[in-house]
């Protein structure tokens, strides 16, 4: 079986609208995915016999049981989605989607049926968060739906060392329809926009302005301060594109934390919850409340934000999420958690009794003194260890003294990560920090149980863990 990704061939411009495409198969081919041409076309009513020849090639490496993931909306309307859709289903390939923009919801009755139907054609659909889980399957969308949290953001340069200021960036359509909010904006709030406004906004004077930068290159640039996420009026319930990011993760978002800025969010968007759990910035009712809260921030609570979008911007620049979204095949398929050994040493009575009970392994490398030292290399190896986890595997963690506590320790900050239930054994080695999830000794008394190799795989397989919320 193989895997496969829609790669959109459109313009390939300074504006935000084919980055989150592009990032997706980037990250996707990163970990095995293999690209397949996904051409954006004007002629609105091709003939239906042309679309299919033209899939005869573009499909002619694929073969029955492979996945495709394709990216939608494709911006080529439904008819022809629909068109490939089936001509794929014939071939026995199994369509899967990331659901980058719900039209239904920014558009309403118009296009609600013919989107809907769409989705409930593929096999499962992965989406930003739960509020757009939530909705789709309120309107009959019964198919398996992965959540992705949080759009992953690529860059080809590194993030700048963020400082306390009072300042703010704002990176998004500069329209007055999307951001309206820019015609009213007061002087004495300092702001730095990027992109080209109309001459009306320029005139104002009201804000700094930098010219467009290619998306990949623009997390370098963003410099001090706070990114604020933010669409529609003052107040965003006010406008319909305010209203919809209750429901969509805004991509802005991403930018910014591939940044390490800490961001400013309306309280009631869908990725208001994010910033909150990881606390990553603030949460404000309305642009109103901005002087306020600009004044009274401290240098202090900045470092302590700004030190958690470091840890998000080291996952998003990797891809993390779609990763995680990507690779989980179980969740794609409706299948069943699974369990994960984790171990430098298979040779351990442990280690053998989760093999024979079917433990999936993934061995730790040896990782160079160099990787250890820089904790973003660190982040990302183990990362890459635990790719394909997802929520509710069992992670077996064994301990052992050939590597360094600090591999141990992040290995078990990514299971967690993964939303994994993590069980780890220091029985045979002496660990310097406090357990990232439950001991193994302590489950085998909770459940008393003896200490040999059937028990210990009895164990394993009874463990049962307590479902707590966790970053």
């Amino acid at each position: 079986m193989s895997y496969w990704v829609f790669d959109h061939i459109e313009v390939d411009d300074y504006l935000a609208f084919d980055k989150p495409k592009r990032d997706v198969v980037t990250f996707a081919t990163a970990i095995g995915w293999q690209k397949l041409p996904y051409f954006i076309t004007a002629w609105s009513d091709e003939p239906e016999a042309s679309i299919r020849a033209r899939l005869i090639g573009v499909l002619a490496a694929t073969q029955a049981g492979d996945t495709v993931l394709h990216q939608v909306p494709s911006y080529n309307g439904y008819r022809y989605d629909e068109i490939v859709l089936d001509e794929m289903t014939q071939r026995g390939l199994i369509n899967v989607a990331i659901v980058h923009d719900l039209e239904s919801i920014r558009l309403g009755e118009k296009v609600l049926e013919p989107e809907l139907t769409l989705l409930r054609q593929f096999k499962a659909i992965i989406v930003h968060n739960q509020r757009m889980k939530a909705w789709l399957e309120q309107h009959q969308v019964m198919v398996p739906i992965i959540v992705l949290d949080v759009f992953d953001y690529r860059s080809s340069v590194p993030a700048p060392t963020q400082q306390f200021a009072r300042k703010l960036h704002y990176a998004g359509s500069l329209a007055p329809e999307k951001a309206p909010f820019l015609q009213s904006w007061s002087p004495a709030l300092n702001l730095t926009v990027y992109g080209n406004p109309n001459q009306t906004l320029r005139n104002q004077q009201a804000f700094a302005i930098h010219p467009p930068v290619h998306g990949d290159i623009l997390p370098g640039i963003m410099q001090d301060g706070f990114g604020l996420v933010w669409d529609g009026d003052i107040q965003p319930a006010d406008n319909e594109f305010g209203r919809y990011t209750r429901m969509n993760n805004p991509h802005k978002f991403s930018l910014y934390m591939a940044a390490g800025l800490p961001v400013i969010v309306w309280s009631e968007m869908a990725i208001a919850t994010v910033v909150q759990r990881h606390q990553l910035g603030y949460v404000i009712n309305s642009l109103t409340d901005l002087p306020a809260l600009l004044n009274t921030v401290t240098a202090a609570s900045y470092r302590k934000m700004q030190a958690n979008a470091q840890a998000m911007s080291m996952r998003v620049r990797n891809g993390f999420y779609t990763k995680r979204g990507a690779i989980n095949d179980d969740d794609l398929t409706g299948g069943a958690g699974m369990n994960w050994l984790v171990t430098s040493d298979t040779t351990s009575n442990l280690a053998q009794a989760a093999l024979q009970r079917q433990f999936a392994l993934r061995p730790v490398p040896t990782i160079p003194t160099a990787v250890i030292a820089q904790e973003s290399l660190l982040v990302a190896t183990a990362a890459g260890t635990l790719t394909g986890m997802q929520r509710g595997d069992v992670v077996l963690i064994i301990l052992s003294d050939d590597q360094p506590d600090e591999v141990w320790w992040q290995l078990m900050r990514s299971a967690y990560d993964w939303h994994a239930r993590v069980l780890v054994d220091d029985r045979s080695h002496q660990f310097s920090r406090p357990i990232l999830g439950e001991r193994f000794s302590e489950v085998l008394t909770k459940l008393d149980l003896k200490d040999d190799v059937l028990q210990d795989a009895l164990a394993l397989l009874k463990w049962e863990f307590n479902d707590i919320e966790r970053d």
